[in-house]
């Protein structure tokens, strides 16, 4: 099956973003999927990391990102947070590693992770919010 984005015939605001920002996180769809996430327990995450915060935990410790693009490196951080800190990444060192391992994968594809986003959101049965987005 071919990528949905191949198609001509896509939803107007899907379209419209993937104009405006490619396969790619801008910041608002970044807030907006962000402030949906849910922890491990099923809670709302505390304390989300924004762009500075995520560009200062990476030059703490040392690493740099060949393949961010817009806000996929924010997204990365706080899913990360959300779904993996405490259990197996342990620290802020293994955070920073984390989002440079998954975004600099050289196997996967650069849209990687507005990808699985998108995909979490149809396995979920919730529509994604392209309006939000832009």
């Amino acid at each position: 099956m071919d990528r949905l984005d191949t198609y001509d015939d896509l939803p107007r605001a899907m379209k419209a973003y993937l104009t405006a920002h490619g396969w790619h996180f801008s910041k608002a769809l970044c807030d907006y999927a962000v402030a949906h996430l849910q922890t491990r327990e099923g809670k709302p995450l505390d304390q989300p990391y924004d762009k500075h915060k995520v560009e200062e935990l990476l030059k703490q410790h040392g690493v740099k990102l060949k393949n961010d693009k817009g806000y996929d490196a924010v997204y990365v951080c706080n899913y990360a947070l959300a779904k993996y800190y405490g259990s197996s990444i342990t620290s802020q060192q293994q955070l920073a590693h984390y989002i440079r391992d998954y975004l600099d994968d050289v196997s996967a594809a650069p849209s990687k992770t507005l990808d699985e986003y998108v995909g979490r959101c149809i396995g979920e049965g919730c529509p994604v919010a392209w309006d939000e987005g832009r």
